[in-house]
């Protein structure tokens, strides 16, 4: 079974809005040094468990979050991406090469600070939380 990474990757290159403003320039957990804009960066965030008596030690997480950050030069297509991305709030079923019970995306607070921009060129940011329930 393919990891999350990689199912979120092929989920969000083959959302093919999203893919019109950004392409297949989608990294997760690292990015290359020379990277044109627009892209995507996401990285895992955090993990739960269920917690319950009987789970079995080493189960996957039943809850895993995600830091999604949209960059372009552009800001309506920042913006594009970003209410894209909102759209597929509540998304059940197919997630890549898995499943997924449900995902969940939320604005970062303003505070977040992002770790996608590779330079000082002014680019414009969409920052976003995506919780991913019960892939499998």
């Amino acid at each position: 079974m393919p990891k999350i990474e990689e199912n979120l990757r092929t989920w969000l290159t083959g959302y093919a809005s999203l893919a019109a403003i950004f392409g297949d320039h989608v990294h997760v957990n690292n990015i290359p040094e020379e990277v044109d804009a627009p892209y995507i960066f996401a990285s895992r965030s955090g993990t739960e468990h269920d917690g319950t008596l009987d789970e079995s030690p080493g189960a996957q997480p039943f809850r895993q979050f995600f830091d999604v950050e949209l960059y372009s030069h552009d800001i309506a297509q920042t913006m594009d991406g970003a209410e894209l991305l909102h759209a597929t709030n509540a998304h059940r079923g197919a997630f890549g090469a898995g499943t997924v019970q449900g995902i969940f995306v939320r604005d970062h607070a303003d505070d977040y600070l992002p770790r996608g921009a590779m330079d000082d060129v002014g680019l414009h940011l969409a920052a976003m939380q995506l919780e991913i329930i019960g892939h499998t």
